[in-house]
């Protein structure tokens, strides 16, 4: 019984293993196309890959493929990731930049929030140095009554030259 055991254990690996190396050998030996683009696409090279083409070969390129692909897939998510991280900070700067010159012109101009402001205050004070330089004769200023007597003066000895 235990011979017999050997024997059908023994025959079931060889034959586990004839088929294992038969669909390797198979493989080995059935010729392939493999397109330039996928070869291009997978870095395999054609020292690699040798001179005849086979279904392993074809196998190994697909697997190349797969890995490259995953491996882009992965760097494109992390190059997302970053430009995330670099668009929230770049809108958080800008937005402060923002809200600092509206702070600003609140200060300067006034706003809803703000009824007073610089210019609100110093306003009144221009308006009442314009107003004051028209009625406020200085010391060298001519008043009407002198003013029509020099253009009389001057248009008397413009006829005379």
């Amino acid at each position: 019984m235990k011979k017999t055991k050997t024997i059908l254990i023994t025959l079931i690996l060889v034959g586990v293993l004839s088929v294992l190396g038969c669909r390797t050998l198979v493989n080995s030996i059935t010729p392939s196309d493999i397109d330039n683009r996928a070869q291009k696409y997978s870095k395999v090279t054609d020292d690699q890959i040798g001179r005849w083409k086979s279904l392993n070969d074809a196998t190994e390129v697909r697997k190349e493929i797969i890995i490259k692909h995953r491996t882009e897939q992965i760097d494109l998510k992390r190059k997302a990731q970053d430009d995330k991280i670099l668009y929230k900070d770049a809108i958080g700067f800008i937005d402060v930049n923002i809200q600092e010159s509206l702070d600003l012109q609140g200060i300067v101009i006034g706003g809803p929030d703000n009824p007073f402001s610089v210019l609100g205050m110093l306003a009144p004070f221009g308006i009442g140095a314009v107003a004051g330089s028209v009625f406020i004769k200085r010391k060298n200023d001519y008043s009407p009554s002198q003013y029509e007597a020099g253009v009389e003066k001057a248009k008397a000895n413009k006829e005379k030259e």
